[in-house]
Formats: structure tokens, sequence, C-alpha cells
């Protein structure tokens, strides 16, 4: 069974004598289908019955199927940085960038082109109209992906009412 929410750490950071950031050009997809990846081998679950195996296969059916709903970016370097996050509204499906107390809709290019690493494409046009062209490096790189399965998105994303308040409230008292 896989997760309801899926976190994909890209792995951005390593440690070989000393921390380094990983600027390699790292691309990513808005839908995945993790299809491929799940054994249909009975062997690998514990079924005895034909029909209960061929009816667990078929109700997974959907469950691996992913739409990105979240990126992490990590903006610097090894040694310091900033981090921000770009979410995909529910009910519109627009992208909004939360950047500390700065909330912006994006386009899919920022959220999709902009945060791979790798090098950029830089154009200068100086005043006696010459031209230049420079790549440099992308300190922007996604760090964090985070997915939904898509028959529970509505569920996941669905509104908080008082009663989930109340309940966890309860819970939580309880505990203490």
């Amino acid at each position: 069974m896989l997760p309801p929410i899926l976190f994909v750490n890209l792995m951005r950071f390593e440690y070989k004598d000393q921390m380094k950031k990983k600027f390699d050009k790292v691309s990513y997809e808005e839908f995945i289908d993790l299809g491929d990846y799940i054994t249909k081998d009975k062997k690998q679950f514990d079924i005895t019955n034909e029909d209960n195996f061929a009816n667990k296969i078929n109700d997974d059916e959907e469950n691996h199927k992913y739409e990105l709903f979240g990126v992490v970016v990590h903006d610097g370097n090894a040694e310091g940085g900033h981090y921000y996050v770009y979410f995909k509204e529910n009910k519109s499906r627009n992208w909004v960038k939360f950047n500390d107390s700065k909330t912006i809709y994006v386009s899919e290019f920022d959220v999709f082109e902009k945060n791979f690493g790798g090098q950029e494409k830089h154009i200068s046009v100086y005043d006696n109209g010459d031209i230049s062209t420079e790549y440099l490096g992308n300190s922007r790189t996604a760090y964090i992906l985070i997915y939904l399965q898509k028959d529970k998105i509505e569920e996941i994303l669905a509104d908080v009412t008082e009663a989930d308040v109340r309940f966890k409230f309860i819970y939580l008292k309880i505990l203490n």
C-alpha cells in the first residue's frame, strides 16, 4: 500500500570531507505513476485466496498515480541559503509561492523550469549595443517534492471543520 502523501527528498546535499550542495540539473514531473514499480507477484502478499489477491491488485490500480502539489526549494549553497515553497491550490490548481511574508501566484514555468539547478543563461545588453551571454550556476534547486495520490486529493485537502479541531483538542487532552 502506497502512502496518500508522498515526500520525495532529492538529496541535494552530500558530505565528502565537507558539506556540498549538488547543483546538477534535476527535472521532475507534475504527474507520476508508480504502477511499474509495484509488485503484482502474489508471493509478496500474505493472501491465500486467489480472488482476494485479484481484488487487492484491482483496488490499488489508482493508488499508484500521484499529482505534484508542493515543491520545497533551497536557494543558496551548503553554507547557507533560504527555503521557500510552491503549493498548488486545490480548487483552481493555480500555483502559489510562499516566501516568508510574501505570498504570490506564480506560473507553472516558475515551478517546473526555475528550480532544476544546473546552468542558467544570462544575457546582458550594454549601452553601446553589445550583447554578452554567459552561463551561471542556478542556486535555486528543488529540495523536496510533495505528491498527493490522485484519488485521495479531495480527502487530503478537505476543509478543516470545527469537529476536526475539537476532536484533536480532546485527543491531546487525553494524552496529557
